[in-house]
């Protein structure tokens, strides 16, 4: 039996002194990952990104990078249900200091994205990234 689960996220960057950092939270669960959650009823994609990446992190988008959002879709268990899950991306760079959501988040790292290649804990991830660099100037 499995069931489907759809998330919103932001891939945080920012430009400084000529170098794109990405910030990268790791879950509780001990996976590093981009801020993100599941949206509540009647909220559309990018806001629902938007609340999530001001909860869990505390950061503001100051503008979008592009305006469509990246697709991963996985497959996991959890509790011996098999979840197929879908995770909408979108690419931003944001302003702010960085505030963990407890709750959620164990820690938040601004890392270069180099690093983050290296630290982000699934390859979906990784291609994600990838994918978003490819929009940066």
């Amino acid at each position: 039996m499995s069931h489907a689960e759809t998330s919103f996220g932001i891939i945080p960057f920012q430009k400084r002194e000529g170098t794109w950092w990405v910030l990268l939270v790791l879950q509780h669960a001990g996976h590093w990952s981009f801020p993100k959650g599941r949206g509540l009823p009647g909220e559309e994609p990018m806001e629902a990104a938007r609340r999530e990446l001001k909860e869990e992190t505390n950061l503001e988008i100051d503008h979008y990078l592009v305006t469509f959002p990246i697709t991963e879709r996985y497959r996991f268990q959890r509790e011996g249900e098999w979840i197929d899950k879908t995770v909408l991306l979108f690419s931003a760079s944001v302003q702010g200091q960085v505030k963990c959501q407890e709750e959620e988040i164990e820690e938040a790292r601004w890392v270069t994205l180099d690093r983050a290649l290296e630290l982000l804990s699934f390859e979906d991830a990784k291609v994600t990234l990838r994918a978003a660099i490819r929009h940066l100037d």
